[in-house]
Parts: structure tokens; sequence; C-alpha cells
């Protein structure tokens, strides 16, 4: 059978990135995706486009098989794709037939071999108004003083857009940024994005993330969870789910406690389940779907620094926690 090879790639790593594709190639069907294995069940995710016919070709992307057993820090990817370079280049070599590469995350094992290949590619912003919300290049993460050193001598990506081989970044609005972004801005509304779609291809994007009924009380804080360790926020997950009982003890009361854990985000919260009658909501389905279902909007929106706060209609009232610390 004939493959039929798309115009454009898109380079998935989180289920929000297959969300903002899967807007995107409402009306361009010259589209492909792959699926970074970053996202959780992403051979269930696959199997569902698929399905949809949405999309020519859908890949899922094992990066240890494809890359080795790299260790996936900037610097790490940065000497393993060149220690493995012929190998890398022979496992990737499909990347290269596409005319266009779409992609959310540049300073990964991805971002770091399109630059080794001198691969140009159209960098997306990763949440909504993340550029806005904070400056993405200053004292974030771990080693932050070491990667700046080595941006300064060797140009090695610490960050989104830094990367030499982007050509431009697209956002949701370019007004008040606090990143300096250093290379040309689209401006692309998602909103836009999603008012465009028909009801019958929104039916099939619930499909393929799985979404079930939900049924919500009237009087509801809505805990967006955040990996907060790889900010520095805390050093555990113990410490973590302290954080957020904390918060909701002092601003949930009166409210029925709803969290929707990040899709990376992967500890447990039983306990505050347990403690505070919370139901957890599903972290594989992003918040921007679940946000599309009758009943979605909460009194609050609890959170540290997540970007789904950030959508109009959501809550009430947002308070974030990172500006309370």
């Amino acid at each position: 059978m004939e493959i039929i090879m798309s115009k454009k790639l898109y380079i998935c790593h989180t289920v929000y990135h297959v969300y903002i594709t899967l807007l995107k190639a409402y009306v361009d069907k010259e589209v492909d995706i792959a699926l970074v294995d970053t996202i959780s069940n992403i051979n269930v995710l696959k199997n569902r486009l698929e399905t949809s016919k949405i999309f020519n070709n859908v890949y899922a992307i094992d990066r240890e098989k494809l890359f080795g057993k790299s260790i996936r820090t900037f610097l790490g990817n940065y000497l393993n794709n060149r220690l493995r370079k012929k190998e890398i280049i022979a496992n990737l070599n499909f990347i290269e037939s596409y005319q266009d590469i779409y992609i959310f995350n540049d300073y990964t094992e991805f971002g770091d071999f399109l630059e080794l290949r001198n691969i140009k590619y159209h960098l997306l912003e990763d949440g909504l108004d993340a550029f806005k919300q904070f400056d993405q290049y200053k004292d974030v993460g771990h080693g932050f003083v070491l990667k700046k050193v080595l941006y300064f001598l060797f140009k090695i990506p610490y960050s989104v857009g830094l990367n030499k081989n982007c050509i431009d970044i697209e956002v949701n609005d370019k007004m008040g940024l606090k990143t300096q972004l250093l290379h040309p801005i689209i401006v692309q509304s998602r909103s836009e994005l999603l008012g465009r779609l028909s009801d019958g291809y929104l039916h099939t994007v619930f499909e393929i993330f799985g979404v079930g009924h939900v049924t919500l009380s009237d009087k509801k804080l809505l805990l967006l969870t955040q990996i907060l360790k790889e900010i520095l926020v805390v050093n555990s997950d113990k410490e973590q789910v302290e954080l957020y009982r904390k918060a909701l003890k002092e601003y949930g009361e009166g409210y029925d406690i709803y969290i929707k854990p990040h899709p990376r985000d992967a500890i447990d919260y039983s306990s505050l389940e347990k403690e505070f009658n919370a139901v957890c909501l599903d972290r594989n389905i992003p918040m921007e779907i679940y946000s599309l279902m009758p009943g979605m909007k909460f009194k609050v929106l609890l959170t540290y620094s997540s970007t789904a706060a950030n959508m109009k209609g959501l809550g009430d009232q947002v308070i974030r926690l990172d500006c309370n610390a």
C-alpha cells in the first residue's frame, strides 16, 4: 500500500500539543503528527488518531529506541545526539521528508536534532499566553546558571525559542509579552482556531481524548496542578501534596473541590480526595477539552502557575499561589 506523506509534521510532547494540532488540522489537511512518549497512554492515543482519519500518518515516538538511553537533559541531549549522530539520523530520517516542521518544545532531544541537521522549523507557544505569564529565559529550573553559560559559549538552547533554526514563533497574543522572543512573531488566536470547528469535528476530538460525561456541582473550585519540582518550588512529591493541601484548606471552604492534575503530573492525590471529598479529573485529558463540556465553569480556579487558568470563562476568580508566594 502506498504511504501518503503530508507536507507538514507536528511534533507533540503533551496532550495539549495534540489538542492544538487538532485545531490546526481542521482546515489544513496536509498535516501529520508525531506523538512523543512523554505522553501517557501514547499507543491508545495513536490508535484513536488513526481511527479518526484526520492525519495521513501518526507516529508514536519511543525516545529510548530512537535516541538510545540518553540522559534527556539539555546537555545530555546535546552530547548524545552528537556521539550517536549516524544512528539517530538513520532513525529519524522520515522527518527530513517534510516541508514544514512544527514543534512546541524545541529545547528537547527533537529540537537539538533539528539543529544538528540544520532543519528549519516553526515554534508554537506551549500553553495559553505562556510568554505573557512569565519570562521563560529567567532563573527557572535546575542548573540554570550552567545552562546560561553554555548557551553564551556554545549556543546550546536551554529554553523555548533559543534555537537558531527556529523560523518564527506563533503566539496567542503578542501584547504584553514578558519573554523577549528572538524570532519573528506570528499571532494566531487559539479561541479563533476553536471557534471555526464544526460540531461533528469537535465530537471527533472528544472521542480522540476519550471524554465521557462529567456531572459537576454548582459551587465548585478547581485545583490545576503543576510539576513544581521542575521549577524548584518543592523538593519532593510529598511537599507538593502538602502545598496543595494547605491551599485547599485556605481557599476551599464552602466549595466542592475538583482536582485536574497536569498531564505529566504522576503524583497520587488520593489523600486530598479523601480529606476534602474532592474529585480528580482525568489527567490525560487537556483542561482545554474539559472546558468545552457543559457545566465546566468554576467559582474559583486555584493554581500555582498553570497556563490553563488563562482561559476566559473557565472561572469567576483565579487564585495564583505563585503570586502569593
